[in-house]
């Protein structure tokens, strides 16, 4: 018994199936993913996009978050180049968020890379007159590195220049008169060695008495305040007295003018006493029978 077998049917679920196969390789080509709906950005660039692809993933600190959706250069400044991003609705974009390009491991494929994006930002809006808002781009690691790069080769050809200059006939000449000088001199040092060792140990000699003197210097110091202190309490003996002999004269002064009457008086008593001495002299009996009568004169 034949079985029978429908091609109709058979033919309308071959093309099905291919026409589902189809959308479904465009699907995965795309890397569109189902139901997902997407917000575009726009980011600028001067540096190579080589190994950055269509449909290349876009990442915020390493999480998925969207597809490249084009790459073109810049209509008005061919310098740059420009990448619209294709981003899941609701990707916390900020005015601070900066993107730059990575590659993935051995393999060198290129990805965007969304960092930055601090809470108190606010969210990026297009400016009047853009179609979509621009995320601003910073260099990547590997351009970083290439342009300092760069900048060591030429400062290793402008130090080679220097070199090759100070090397040059004249100064080669100057190098080998000056080598010729240092050995002189190394040769005199040489033969005077031993004055140099000499040098040297009273050199240590005299760092070891410093380093004593040092040592004793705390103790000099000491005396010498002790010593001050005694000069210090002799000024004030010294003033003590001098304030003292001030008093002394200012009596002085003022007993003097009775110190000059008693003296005037002791003066007139001692010319009393010498004409008494002189009388008695001349004449011993006047102490007993008193001075005598002196002889009348003429008419008396």
């Amino acid at each position: 018994m034949e079985t029978k077998v429908n091609y109709a049917v058979v033919g309308l679920f071959v093309v099905i199936l291919g026409a589902m196969l189809v959308v479904g390789g465009l699907w995965l080509v795309s890397g569109k993913r189902y139901g997902q709906v997407y917000e575009p950005y726009m980011v600028y660039t001067t540096e190579s996009v080589s190994g950055l692809n269509v449909n290349a993933p876009v990442k915020y600190h390493g999480v998925s978050v969207g597809l490249v959706e084009r790459i073109g250069l810049d209509r008005q400044d061919p310098q740059r180049v420009y990448l619209l991003l294709d981003l899941d609705r609701g990707t916390p974009v900020k005015t601070d968020t900066v993107a730059s390009l990575r590659t993935q491991g051995l393999t060198g494929l290129a990805y965007v890379e969304l960092s930055g994006g601090t809470a108190a930002a606010p969210m990026l809006r297009p400016k009047p007159g853009q179609p979509y808002p621009v995320i601003r781009s910073v260099p990547s690691v590997f351009a970083t590195l290439e342009q300092s790069v760069r900048g060591l080769l030429a400062a290793v050809n402008v130090a080679v220049g220097d070199i090759n200059t100070v090397l040059g006939p004249q100064n080669r000449q100057a190098l080998k008169s000056s080598l010729h000088d240092l050995a002189i001199v190394a040769h005199a040092l040489a033969q005077h060695t031993g004055d140099i060792d000499s040098s040297l140990s009273n050199g240590a000699q005299t760092l070891r008495n410093t380093a004593r003197m040092s040592r004793e210097l705390p103790q000099l110091v000491s005396r010498i305040g002790q010593a001050a202190d005694q000069v210090n309490r002799m000024a004030v003996r010294v003033s003590n007295a001098a304030a003292a002999t001030h008093g002394a004269a200012r009596n002085l002064n003022q007993t003097l003018p009775e110190v000059g009457r008693a003296l005037v008086n002791i003066q007139q008593l001692s010319d009393s006493l010498r004409r008494l001495s002189d009388e008695l002299q001349r004449n011993p009996n006047a102490l007993l029978l008193g001075a005598p009568r002196r002889p009348l004169g003429p008419g008396e």
